[in-house]
């Protein structure tokens, strides 16, 4: 009597206990992030179906998408379906330390995107990297959403809506575009022109031509005035190697007379001489016939054409570049100090002299253990680009990698509820 009591007391409490699994399963089921099987680790792909919405062949599918999109710029994409979130707050919150957690996309490049489904909450997430929301902003991903995923779950096909929302995903991370049969007008029109092409620039060049012959005329003038510079029959002036210009006297405004170079000697002054002979500067000189005919000493116009002297500078006494500068190092700069140099200047044709001390930098330091690995990972996403697998040793490959690059999320992405 006594063992059919107690038999009796098991068997009321299993049933108590199969009740509430039946009336509460939220309560006796909590899925932590955890609890998720890495589908890196696991088997070596992208899609874990934990509230069994796929086939085999449509997992098998999706890898083969993603893999291939993973080889060609490195970027990658996590497809995870699970009955609840709960006790998560909301499904974006799951998302976000999924996605941290598994680390999706590549270190410093960020390019991983997450493709969530919680069937229990009725709601898609797509969580997106900092490398890839230039290129899936908040906007675009919930545009997929609502036109690719949720009207397939809706029906209630699942497989249909993850399948066609991958798809969507792969094309703007940089996969294979299908042609889209609807085109738009602009579209039309760009093919319309690139079949006529010829005949295209052939009235681009009439039209061009027609202008400039209108405009020729103006042209020459405006160009015939703007090469003319306006100088003082007795003064200086500073000119540009080479120009391309009519000199014209401020008095008369007439085109004044170019002067040659063995009469041009007696004009110039010792400092400017010095100049000339270091070849620091050249000159040359003008005169105006009308104006030197009415004046008793005939006036010239000296214009200087300074040439790239990089140990030449201007006297403060001379007003010329005859001052040579010459560098002495006094003292070696090392990674702990600076050093130093003695710098000389010297004018070649009068008594100015300076002497002073100028400091070196100290030397850069080499960090061994910082290499270029660091700063190269921290390109900018770019899709059309294989170089990223120089940055990571095993996660590259989407059959050899053990877990997902070590990409971070912010929060970026979009979800919608069916």
């Amino acid at each position: 009597m006594k063992s059919f009591t107690n038999l009796f007391k098991v068997s009321f409490w299993i049933s108590i206990f199969c009740a509430v699994l039946f009336l509460f399963p939220s309560y006796t089921y909590a899925l932590k992030v955890r609890d998720v099987p890495n589908p890196r680790q696991e088997y070596g792909g992208w899609v874990t179906d934990m509230a069994n919405l796929l086939s085999k062949e449509t997992e098998a599918k999706l890898d083969g998408m993603i893999s291939e999109l993973e080889s060609k710029n490195g970027s990658e994409i996590a497809v995870v379906t699970v009955p609840e979130t709960a006790p998560y707050s909301s499904p974006k919150e799951f998302a976000t330390e999924l996605f941290n957690t598994w680390g999706i996309g590549k270190k410093g490049i960020d390019n991983g995107v997450l493709f969530l489904v919680s069937k229990g909450d009725k709601r898609v997430e797509i969580e997106t990297g900092y490398g890839v929301e230039s290129i899936l902003p908040d906007a675009k991903v919930g545009n997929i959403i609502q036109k690719q995923i949720i009207p397939e779950f809706k029906q209630g096909k699942f497989e249909t809506g993850i399948v066609a929302g991958t798809k969507s995903l792969i094309i703007e991370l940089g996969g294979t575009s299908p042609v889209s049969p609807n085109r738009d007008i602009f579209s039309t029109i760009w093919d319309f022109i690139k079949g006529i092409w010829p005949i295209v620039i052939i009235i681009l060049i009439w039209i061009l031509g027609s202008v400039y012959s209108k405009l020729k005329p103006f042209i020459k003038r405006l160009a015939k005035q703007n090469n003319k510079v306006f100088v003082h029959p007795d003064g200086s002036s500073y000119g540009y190697k080479n120009e391309n210009i009519t000199i014209c006297c401020t008095r008369c405004e007439l085109p004044m007379n170019e002067i040659e170079d063995r009469e041009l000697v007696n004009y110039l002054n010792q400092p400017q001489k010095i100049a000339q002979k270091l070849r620091t500067t050249s000159f040359k000189g003008w005169q105006c016939s009308k104006c030197s005919k009415n004046l008793e000493q005939q006036p010239i116009h000296i214009r200087r054409y300074r040439e790239y002297c990089n140990n030449y500078s201007e006297c403060p006494t001379c007003c010329e570049l005859t001052v040579k500068t010459i560098s002495k190092t006094i003292a070696e700069p090392t990674t702990s100090s600076e050093g130093k140099k003695l710098i000389t200047e010297k004018c070649q044709c009068c008594n100015y002299t300076k002497q002073f001390e100028q400091s070196i930098p100290r030397l850069p330091k080499r960090d061994s253990s910082s290499g270029s690995r660091r700063s190269s990972s921290k390109r900018s996403f770019n899709s059309s680009s294989s170089s990223y697998y120089s940055d990571s040793s095993g996660s590259s490959s989407s059959g050899s990698g053990s877990s997902f690059g070590g990409g971070e999320s912010g929060g970026g992405g979009a979800g919608g509820d069916w």
